[in-house]
């Protein structure tokens, strides 16, 4: 469902130039050809094989270049009107390069910035973004030299909705503002601005799920839909089913998913029906109604198959996926599992859904762990999901109230201009002074304000931050205590007890200092080693041995390290791979610097280290995710990323397990 929406965008995108592309002729004589341009413009949108076959009687009035790519400029939008969209890119580069020849600036920049915005909804319907962006935007810049408010207005919508697939909402929302802005200024009718409520509707709701704000806009947009276009209806139909499914008001989502069916059926355009096909599949499926699931997304999915459109059979299959669960069909769930597996760019919703459908085929196949894990993929991902939309709704708020106050702003001096012209002379100084106290006034004020809350953003996340670091370092210090005190009640016995109890005490002083900082210095790091192995040496017996390896030309007094970050390797190593080993102990930890990085290794003659295999000895793996959280949180601010590997050993002993940190040597500890 949620790729659906954006593939809508694009549909929707393509027609609102249509409706507003107009040549401006040379002649105040209506021809015969230009009569016929207007029917074809006019019909394309909704009658497009009406449209085509009057562009074929059209060609027999061409009489020159400019007539030939008149009609040529309304042949590509046809063609992208009936989903051709191969056909596009080669026709609009052959629109573009005519435009470039042709020295009539006025017509250069007309037939540019049509081909321009036809090569940017070629790119985004094939999903290459960044291109498409740039061809709007020298599409935006040749219509401004044409002054005509009203294209302007369709390409900043078509900039929008860029943004709007690059999950760049705030920018898509600035860009449908700046549309609707232009609309108000031209004092345009209220029917024209249909798309520019759509999409703001849309916006709020898919990037922000602001569903009032978005509700707001879609019953703007709905008081104007029964005088727009087919495609203009089709659209607002599917997103406004859209809009009631991310609700989960699947019941209100099916009439509107309906409802646009019924519009595009008539004109026989699969693309489009199967679309419908494909979200009524979902919504069924929701309601409980299989057998209606089933006939759509296999109609959809055979569909799709055929063009291999990736995404949509991503998206159908996973639905396939739930409803041979509720059919406790497992065959057909693995089946459409395997043909369609994971792939980079999938959108984060669809890949939730995913995620769901591998916990429920993992759970009902008794593979408890790969439930699990999927499971916990999929939290994650509604986590950071949800963590984007509240960023990008702050982001927006605020977007909103500087352009608001910029328009508060230059309403108030408007007011005070026209304010002048009705008054005395000696007044109007005294009002322009008046005028220029209170703008400073709203400036300073909205300034201290900003600065004060971009401050106090910054000290929360701040202590997010350190708080979460905190957090995980404290989870380490009663793992190691527990582990070590253990030991020592099992060997209560031990004459050397209160030799190392002593030495425990000095560790234990040892790491709760070490725990209140972020970063130490390596000196101190691997002191703390040494102490520790020196605890730990009497439980392994004689027959361990320690290669101890420190670069003579490493400044260990400077060099700073996350704190633990090599105590917790040689825990594990002398914890899950030498404790209970028969036979010779060796542990190998070398330090050495290569490049501008520091180089720690630590490397046992243990069992080996395999990721999905269950050990003798079971762990929590506290120690692994201390780490692992650490790095993650310290490379946040850094472009040199601190990096963790863990192997199998095959270079030293030829057994045990190779853990290698690498750190940059300026690397940024500030949180």
């Amino acid at each position: 469902m949620v790729g659906l929406n954006k593939i809508s965008i694009v549909f929707l995108v393509g027609i609102l130039f249509v409706s507003c592309q107009k040549h401006t002729g040379e002649s105040n004589q209506i021809t015969q050809f230009d009569s016929l341009i207007l029917v074809i413009e006019d019909s394309t949108a909704i009658n497009p094989e009406h449209s085509f076959k009057t562009i074929k009687m059209a060609e027999s009035y061409v009489k020159d270049s400019d007539q030939f790519y008149q009609l040529y400029d309304n042949k590509i939008r046809y063609y992208f009107t009936v989903g051709e969209f191969d056909t596009i890119k080669p026709m609009s580069m052959i629109l573009k390069v005519y435009g470039e020849k042709i020295k009539d600036i006025n017509k250069s920049n007309i037939y540019l910035t049509s081909a321009y915005n036809s090569l940017g909804l070629y790119y985004m319907q094939n999903n290459i973004l960044d291109t498409a962006l740039i061809n709007f935007q020298k599409s935006l810049s040749c219509v401004k030299k044409l002054r005509e408010p009203l294209k302007m207005t369709d390409i900043c919508i078509n900039i929008a909705d860029v943004y709007i697939r690059q999950s760049k909402y705030v920018d898509g929302i600035a860009f449908y503002r700046q549309a609707l802005s232009i609309s108000d200024s031209l004092k345009m009718k209220e029917e024209s601005k249909f798309p520019i409520y759509f999409g703001l509707g849309q916006a709020y709701f898919m990037g922000l799920r602001n569903f009032e704000l978005s509700d707001i806009y879609y019953k703007k947009a709905e008081k104007l839909f029964e005088n727009r276009t087919l495609s203009e209806k089709f659209v607002y139909c599917n997103n406004r089913g859209n809009y009631y499914y991310y609700k989960e008001e699947f019941a209100r989502a099916l009439p509107w998913f309906l409802k646009a069916k019924a519009l595009v059926t008539p004109t026989k355009i699969d693309y489009y029906i199967n679309l419908c096909n494909a979200n009524l599949g979902d919504i069924y499926y929701n309601l409980n109604l299989l057998d209606s699931a089933k006939y759509c997304l296999d109609a959809s999915y055979k569909f799709f198959e055929l063009s291999n459109n990736t995404t949509l059979l991503f998206y159908i299959a996973t639905v396939k996926v739930n409803l041979a669960f509720k059919e406790k069909n497992l065959i057909l769930a693995q089946k459409m599992l395997t043909k369609h597996p994971i792939y980079n760019g999938v959108e984060p919703e669809i890949l939730g859904l995913r995620y769901k459908a591998l916990q429920d085929f993992y759970t009902k196949a008794n593979d408890y762990k790969n439930a699990f894990r999927y499971q916990s993929k999929y939290i994650q991902l509604n986590d950071s999901i949800r963590s984007v939309q509240v960023k990008n709704a702050i982001a927006e708020i605020d977007a909103r109230y500087s352009q608001d106050t910029l328009l508060i702003n230059k309403e108030y001096a408007i007011h005070s201009k026209n304010k002048e012209l009705k008054e005395l002379k000696t007044t109007n100084l005294f009002w322009i002074f008046l005028a220029l106290c209170a703008i400073l006034i709203a400036i300073s004020v909205y300034l201290i304000y900003k600065r004060r809350r971009d401050l106090l953003q910054f000290k929360h996340l701040e202590s997010i931050s350190k708080i979460r670091l905190q957090n995980i370092r404290n989870r380490i210090s009663p793992h190691f205590v527990f582990n070590v005190l253990n030991r020592q009640m099992s060997n209560e016995a031990d004459k050397q007890k209160n030799a190392e109890l002593i030495e425990l005490v000095k560790l234990l002083r040892k790491s709760l200092e070490m725990t209140e900082h972020v970063a130490v210095a390596l000196q101190d790091e691997l002191d703390f080693v040494l102490s520790y192995i020196e605890i730990e040496k009497s439980g392994l017996g004689d027959l361990f041995k320690l290669d101890w390896q420190i670069d003579e030309n490493l400044n260990v007094d400077e060099w700073q390290v996350p704190a633990m970050i090599i105590q917790i390797p040689v825990e594990n190593a002398i914890k899950h791979a030498l404790r209970n080993k028969e036979g010779e102990k060796l542990l190998h930890i070398n330090v050495y610097k290569k490049a501008d990085f520091l180089c720690i290794e630590v490397i046992d003659n243990g069992k080996g280290y395999y990721l999905n295999s269950k050990s003798n000895t079971s762990g929590t793996k506290t120690g692994l995710n201390v780490i692992y959280s650490t790095i993650q949180i310290l490379n946040r601010n850094n472009q040199n990323k601190i990096k963790l590997n863990i192997s199998n050993n095959k270079s030293v002993f030829n057994t045990g397990t190779h853990v290698e940190i690498i750190i940059p040597e300026k690397f940024n500890f500030d949180l």
